[in-house]
């Protein structure tokens, strides 16, 4: 049985094979191409520009005998030899690869003919006698040999033309049909490498696949999983070992472990019905868990990193807050709301962050908990609302009652009485007490409802404190209660907040404004 990387190196190995085989064929029919383009210049080509070379040959062994009629002996008998020569040299060369009878009789005329017209001419120049008798002898006797050996060698480049042009149609042939081989081969050997390809995937990646959908299968909790995969290459043996996980795991569920699996599960099943948004994070800010609500909250992208998640950098800072102050982090202010779109709806959700500990005490992450506060923000305000309505509603009457009593105690009206003196300045100390008092929550309720921006300033506690001490110090003792400052050393030296909202909370403990029962003397 063959393994693993032995299979894929014969599957290289068998598409090398057809690809060497189609570029074998290809080379084989260009070489036969290349021959035939080889015999055509060599049959043919060479006996034409021979042939040539003879007709100019003959030319000149025509034109000796006519410079010989002229009077031109040396120089005829000189050009006669010349000639001779290269003629006999291109006739040899002519009928050297005659293979044909047709052209091979030809040649044996040319050379026939060519031997006697040559011995007439060597005889004709070497013949003494007047020009008369030399024309005569010229027109009678050399002329028609001329022309017979002339017309034979014209025969002779027909032939080698005709042979040329049936060369070159065997040629294109050959081309076409090396061409039409090479097509079909490679299409065989395409359809070969795809089917080769095809069943080989299959035969690797079937196996693969099948052990990817039986570990899905193991990790949604199915472990009655057995992959039937018999084979001794790396993929069997990794079926096998899959299979010996499996029953491990079945094994493990059952045992104690497995007990504490099944309590984490259901653990993790609380967790997905709360209907609170639950996300459970290591000392990383890497997130652990996610429930069903915070996963509809936050987005599905939160599966990796709270940086992800839409408001994810609050959420960050919330549990970084908790994990290094080893406690519980919980703000009420607006800081800790956090506005998200659940559906359709606009929902309002309360940060709540808990540290979490392993049982030595270490820090291993923390869980946080968006408490949705939609409702109680609606009621707050409609309590905002009111308070509004409300105060507003008391200042006219309000107005009305300190005018009265302005008009009583500065006798714009009939003399009081000492005890109706008294009862009228009581009255007026908490008319403007109740004036002051409609002002703050005027105040705060536009601070609340958005109408009013705070403007947060660099202030000292400490100095806000005592101020606040000095401020009340006279009602104080006016009822014999001593006022005293104490600062915790863990308070902060400087902090931002808006003076006129901080003055507001000193102003409702104030003795001025609550009653107080405390024996005189008695510190506050």
């Amino acid at each position: 049985m063959l393994t693993l990387r032995q299979k894929l190196v014969l599957s290289f190995a068998i598409l090398i094979l057809l690809t060497f085989v189609v570029s074998a064929l290809s080379i084989y029919h260009f070489v036969r191409l290349g021959q035939v383009v080889d015999v055509i210049l060599a049959d043919s080509y060479n006996g034409i520009v021979a042939g040539e070379n003879m007709k100019d040959a003959l030319q000149r062994i025509d034109s000796a005998s006519a410079f010989y009629m002229a009077g031109e002996s040396a120089r005829a008998r000189k050009q006669f030899e010349n000639s001779t020569a290269l003629f006999r040299q291109q006739l040899n060369i002519a009928g050297s690869g005659i293979n044909e009878n047709g052209k091979k009789k030809i040649a044996e005329d040319i050379r026939a003919d060519y031997e006697k017209y040559e011995q007439d001419v060597a005889r004709f120049l070497q013949q003494p006698g007047s020009p008369g008798a030399l024309t005569r002898t010229y027109f009678d006797l050399l002329m028609p040999e001329f022309a017979r050996v002339k017309n034979h060698i014209d025969d002779l480049l027909q032939m080698n033309r005709q042979a040329m042009n049936a060369a070159s149609e065997r040629a294109r042939a050959k081309a076409h049909s090396a061409r039409n081989y090479s097509i079909a081969a490679s299409a065989v050997a395409l359809i070969m490498g795809l089917i080769f390809s095809w069943q080989f995937a299959r035969l690797v990646v079937e196996p693969i696949r099948l052990l990817a959908r039986s570990v899905h299968h193991i990790a949604e909790g199915e472990l009655d999983q057995r992959i039937e995969y018999r084979s001794h290459d790396e993929v069997g043996l990794l079926a096998a070992e899959f299979n010996r996980m499996s029953v491990r795991l079945r094994e493990l569920r059952k045992s104690d472990v497995g007990q504490i699996l099944i309590e984490r599960r259901k653990s993790d099943a609380v967790l997905e019905g709360l209907f609170e948004p639950v996300v459970v994070t290591d000392s990383g800010g890497n997130v652990i868990k996610l429930n069903r609500a915070a996963k509809l909250a936050l987005g599905e992208e939160a599966g990796a990193s709270l940086a992800g998640t839409p408001l994810g950098e609050r959420l960050l800072s919330a549990v970084k807050q908790a994990v290094e102050m080893q406690n519980q982090l919980s703000d009420e202010g607006e800081t800790a709301m956090l506005p998200l779109r659940v559906g359709d709806a606009e929902r309002s959700y309360r940060l709540r962050t808990s540290a979490l500990r392993d049982e030595a005490g270490r820090l291993t992450g923390a869980v946080t908990v968006l408490e949705d506060v939609t409702a109680l923000r609606e009621v707050d305000r409609f309590k905002n609302n009111f308070i509004q309505i409300a105060t507003r509603k008391l200042l006219d009457p309000l107005k009305t009652l300190r005018l009265a009593l302005y008009s009583m105690s500065h006798g714009h009206t009939e003399a009081l009485q000492p005890l109706q003196a008294r009862t009228v300045a009581d009255a007026e100390e908490y008319a403007d007490q109740l004036d002051s008092l409609i002002t703050d929550l005027l105040e705060m309720a536009d601070v609340d409802s958005g109408a009013r921006q705070l403007n947060p300033e660099p202030i000292r506690p400490v100095i806000l404190a005592r101020d606040a001490v000095a401020r009340h110090a006279p009602a104080a003792d006016s009822r014999h209660v001593r006022l005293e400052m104490k600062v915790y050393p863990d308070i902060a030296a400087v902090t931002a907040a808006d003076p006129t909202a901080v003055a507001t909370p000193t102003e409702a403990v104030s003795p001025g404004y609550a009653p107080v029962t405390a024996f005189p003397g008695c510190p506050i």
